[in-house]
């Protein structure tokens, strides 16, 4: 197999990377469906590597680095970043460009703000620092942002868009001419019109304020070259408001009549228009192009605890033995422990130890596989409910559609249909045949 021989490679990559203690594995995957990793994982039976974002983006960008994330990682390793490439084939036999596979790599969250951190030191918002920095994909959503690493900010950290987090930002690019597109496209799965940016990769120089007046906020953007990414920096040097419309319920957008190029607001998706009779769309939406191949849900395994039990790990990050931040910041497996169970509160004394410890920087934090797994728990024994129901369902009606057949003959031979009543009422009105009954109900309903 072609891709058994990129193995070899990693292995070696792995005992001399520096980058060892970041990074959470690495993969490859051909466009029908072969997937290796290294190291191993259990995956579901039904994982498709070719739905997944950063197969889907690597591809949309050829020749390009392409950053996906963060999400959650589902190996256990927590929130990870995905930095994807597209391999081509030379081979004359196939077109030119012609995608044979896609190389990927994960990095744990946090080391994507360190390395803003060691090369712009500027950025370390220690002391009150106003200063922040982030790094964000073509579509506007964060890979690295201070709020994404904030012990207090008890906010998911997938899908954060620079609309939500940066609006005094969002607002100004949104007028910088040939630089950012609201586009539209129509999603038959779920029959909704989904709204979304596109950001120019082809970006020469820095972009900062084009609007004059915005004093409070100072901001510069600039392409990372070779990549589909941003960087960006901002000043903040009093407070001043700017609105981005965008829904804290649902991905519903707040007009959808409308949409302006330079308004700004969040992502967002409309109904989709389609006549019920024809299933014809409206003049207006049947002009949007149709979506792209969407993001399959993942399904998260449940492993058995046994089956690593006999496995040694393959990277020891000795999370104990750091006693800087600096040393812990981003290890794979390893958090800093800032914040006390409250979620509140900052401990006397920082340290750091194992994710499981102190997931976020909070100490005693739940774990948000605990949450997916209890989820598969639950679902498993509601799934063995409605069974448990439907057989019990079935089973009365195959009891009774046998006693109507047993009854019919009967009920023929026998002319005197008033004597049959009777002999019926007088059984159905029978202490022995009403104790009978009842106790079998409780019986069946306790159960």
């Amino acid at each position: 197999m072609a891709t058994s021989h990129v193995t070899d490679e990693w292995m070696t990559q792995m005992e001399m990377s520096s980058l060892n203690t970041y990074i959470v594995r690495r993969y490859i995957a051909t466009p029908n469906g072969v997937l290796r990793i290294y190291p191993g994982s259990l995956m579901d039976k039904a994982f498709d590597p070719t739905r997944r974002q950063w197969y889907l983006h690597a591809v949309a960008n050829p020749g390009l680095i392409s950053l996906t994330g963060p999400y959650l990682d589902i190996g256990g390793a927590g929130y990870v970043v995905t930095i994807s490439h597209t391999i081509h084939s030379s081979s004359t036999q196939l077109s030119s460009g012609h995608t044979v596979a896609v190389m990927g790599i994960d990095f744990t969250l946090r080391y994507f703000y360190k390395v803003l951190m060691d090369l712009l030191p500027v950025c370390n918002q220690d002391g009150g620092n106003k200063i922040r920095c982030f790094i964000m994909e073509d579509r506007g959503y964060l890979v690295a942002h201070p709020t994404l690493i904030d012990p207090k900010g008890h906010a998911p950290v997938e899908q954060q868009h620079i609309t939500h987090k940066e609006p005094l930002v969002a607002n100004d690019i949104l007028n910088h001419p040939n630089f950012v597109k609201k586009n539209l496209c129509n999603s038959f799965s779920d029959r909704t019109v989904q709204r979304f940016y596109k950001f120019n990769t082809s970006l020469v120089g820095d972009l900062t304020n084009l609007v004059h007046g915005s004093h409070c906020s100072k901001y510069r953007l600039a392409r990372i070259p070779g990549t589909n990414a941003f960087v960006g920096i901002v000043n903040e040097t009093c407070d001043s408001l700017a609105f981005c419309a965008c829904s804290m319920v649902d991905r519903l957008c707040l007009n959808c009549h409308r949409m302006e190029q330079n308004e700004c607001e969040c992502p967002c998706e409309c109904p989709l228009e389609v006549n019920e009779c024809t299933g014809n769309l409206t003049n207006a939406e049947n002009r949007n192009p149709s979506c792209e191949v969407h993001q399959e849900p993942v399904t998260y395994t449940a492993i058995d605890p046994g089956l690593q039990d006999a496995l040694h790990q393959c990277v020891n990050s000795r999370c104990s033995q750091r006693m800087e931040s600096g040393d812990c910041f981003g290890v794979l497996d390893c958090e800093w422990c800032m914040v006390d169970s409250d979620g509140k509160t900052h401990l006397d004394k920082s340290y750091c130890a194992p994710q499981k410890e102190c997931f976020g920087g909070i100490v005693g934090a739940k774990s948000p596989y605990v949450d997916d797994l209890g989820a598969i728990v639950a679902g498993g024994i509601m799934g063995c409910i409605m069974v448990l129901v439907l057989a019990v369902y079935a089973y009365r009606h195959q009891i009774h559609r046998r006693s109507h057949q047993h009854m019919s003959p009967l009920a023929a031979q026998v002319s005197n249909t008033r004597f049959i009543a009777a002999v019926i009422e007088r059984h159905a009105h029978s202490p022995e045949r009403r104790r009978r009954y009842w106790g079998r109900s409780g019986t069946e309903s306790d159960h």
